[in-house]
């Protein structure tokens, strides 16, 4: 079973080039002692995965890919397009904080406040955007 929810992650969003996302994905093996970033280069800039030694207690394979942006379920929440799902082949959450980072272009914030992006969890029972604390 892929675990999505982890609850432990820096987020961090940065500018780069133009384009959009494709429907490309990435995979690695984690080694529990090994520090790895996965990296997921698309036209809207990089997806990184950085995962320090110890975060998981077991080997895992992780997988990230682009995604499309379910619609906000409030007037005050906009969405970009970019989106990510990480997913792990076995059913355990981290021990440690995982850094999640996401590229943009200035096309996917026309009419947004760059100062006020955040990254956010999409909570499909509930239909719901969660807003997670983020770096920009």
């Amino acid at each position: 079973m892929a675990n999505t929810a982890w609850p432990k992650f820096k987020r961090n969003l940065r500018n780069t080039g133009s384009g959009d996302l494709s429907n490309l994905q990435t995979s690695t093996g984690i080694t529990p002692n090994v520090s790895t970033t996965l990296i997921l280069p698309t036209t809207s800039g990089d997806m990184k995965v950085g995962i320090e030694p110890n975060t998981f207690s077991q080997a895992v394979t992780i997988t990230i890919k682009p995604i499309p942006i379910p619609a906000s379920d409030r007037a005050t929440l906009k969405i970009t397009p970019i989106g990510v799902q990480i997913t792990v082949d076995k059913n355990i959450q981290p021990n440690k904080e995982i850094t999640l980072t996401l590229s943009y272009k200035d096309a996917d914030v026309i009419g947004i406040n760059v100062n006020n992006l955040s990254i956010g969890r999409y909570d499909e029972i509930n239909r719901r955007w969660i807003v997670l604390t983020s770096i920009v």
